[in-house]
């Protein structure tokens, strides 16, 4: 669904303004941190998931393969998305340059 021009105006708008008027406030600090951490702890688990279930799935798509039921590039696929997924939080530290991590978490 593509946005208008004048609704992605409002939204950015919106946004500013309420990064206005709750920006600098110490409340919205904690609420981020709060935030941030529920964020941290989804991630870690859901890292776990992940690798398990996707570790099964390129062993079940590597049998396929050798078969010749499924392509190789399939499973490149996947192991490039598994890659990602283990690399997304060194990539944030890296450019976002800050030393906390949700691995310490």
């Amino acid at each position: 669904m593509k946005m208008s021009t004048s609704a992605q105006v409002f939204v950015c708008v919106a946004v500013f303004g309420l990064y206005c008027l709750y920006g600098a406030d110490p409340a919205y600090a904690d609420w981020v941190s709060t935030g941030t951490s529920k964020v941290c702890r989804f991630y870690t688990g859901a890292k776990t998931v992940i690798y398990s279930i996707g570790g099964l799935g390129v062993m079940v798509c590597s049998v396929f393969a050798y078969f010749g039921r499924i392509k190789w590039g399939h499973i490149g696929a996947a192991l490039l998305g598994l890659f990602l997924v283990a690399t997304v939080d060194q990539a944030v530290q890296f450019f976002g340059g800050t030393s906390t991590s949700c691995s310490s978490v």
